[in-house]
């Protein structure tokens, strides 16, 4: 779906998020297209929802086919729901990732902060991978450890449970 959009890299993707693995597997897609991902808690108030969308202009929001009626409030916003992988471009993929930099965002998350109104917060590839680095190494991480997420994957706390074994 997202190598349709040929036109279409470095901008925000949307990602309704709940607490499974089909979430990870639409950041990784998002990330393979040269985009980056938003995740968007599915239960966030409608109010904070219509504000991070209405200021984020994404691409397209992905969602799960139970999570797509929450999404017809949002006339503007173009739904896809995730899953379908069969027409994948993977010539198309190839190059989008090899134009990406890294000062190219990963992620946006966003935080009420001070103010209690949500304000994003970019992440680009190069500083996640600094990070990640630092914590594979100091922590002694290997394909022996696991590690457990239990932050909601719209919190900046879950993204080193889950980048760390990638």
């Amino acid at each position: 779906i997202i190598s349709k959009h040929t036109d279409c890299t470095n901008r925000p993707i949307g990602v309704i998020t709940g607490r499974n693995f089909k979430c990870i597997s639409a950041f990784m897609g998002v990330l393979y297209s040269g985009n980056y991902y938003v995740p968007i808690d599915v239960d966030m108030p409608t109010q904070r929802m219509e504000t991070i969308l209405s200021g984020l202009n994404p691409l397209f929001v992905l969602c799960t086919e139970g999570e797509a009626d929450g999404m017809s409030a949002f006339e503007n916003i173009n739904t896809i729901i995730y899953g379908n992988t069969d027409d994948i471009n993977e010539d198309e993929l190839s190059v989008r990732r090899n134009m990406v930099l890294d000062i190219d965002p990963v992620y946006v998350i966003y935080t009420s902060g001070s103010t209690g109104n949500p304000k994003g917060v970019m992440q680009p590839h190069r500083s996640l991978s600094a990070f990640l680095a630092w914590r594979v190494s100091e922590l002694s991480l290997d394909n022996t450890c696991r590690l457990a997420c239990h932050a909601s994957f719209s919190f900046d706390a879950s993204l080193d449970d889950l980048f760390s074994p990638l």
